[in-house]
């Protein structure tokens, strides 16, 4: 329950994860660990953790689901790369699907689905902006 005479308002939280449901827990993980570079932390037959940083989460959990809901994500990951083609590339080979591109905001995605059919996106970081002055001819 909401607290309302708590003053102080900043995180406590240490750590972000990001968890998945799902009916093949190591099929979707073992996916995710070799596309994330992470490590598998836990390796249970219904719940497998991976652990890692370079998501901006420190975990990522898959617990063992009877069937998949009907629903689309409310949530998805998006992974910001420089090299998106290759990226698409070498996610497609580890067996993710295409679903789409798009451009817009100033930004190229691709969207993808992971071995269970959870979409995700490949986004392209913008390269920097070099400004280059404008020289003057002389008088």
């Amino acid at each position: 329950m909401f607290d309302s005479k708590v003053t102080d308002m900043s995180s406590t939280s240490a750590a972000a994860r990001l968890s998945f449901d799902s009916v093949d827990p190591p099929l979707l993980s073992h996916f995710w660990a070799a596309v994330t570079g992470y490590r598998i932390a836990v390796n249970e037959p219904d719940y497998i953790r991976l652990e890692g940083r370079g998501l901006g989460f420190n975990q990522l959990v898959f617990r063992e689901v009877e069937r998949w809901k009907a629903a689309p994500n409310r949530v998805q990951l998006d992974i910001v790369t420089r090299h998106i083609e290759r990226e698409a590339a070498r996610l497609t080979a580890l067996g993710a699907t295409m679903v789409g591109e798009m451009d817009g905001h100033g930004e190229q995605r691709i969207v993808l689905r992971d071995p269970e059919g959870n979409e995700f996106s490949l986004v392209e970081k913008p390269r920097p902006v070099r400004l280059v002055p404008v020289s003057k001819g002389r008088k």
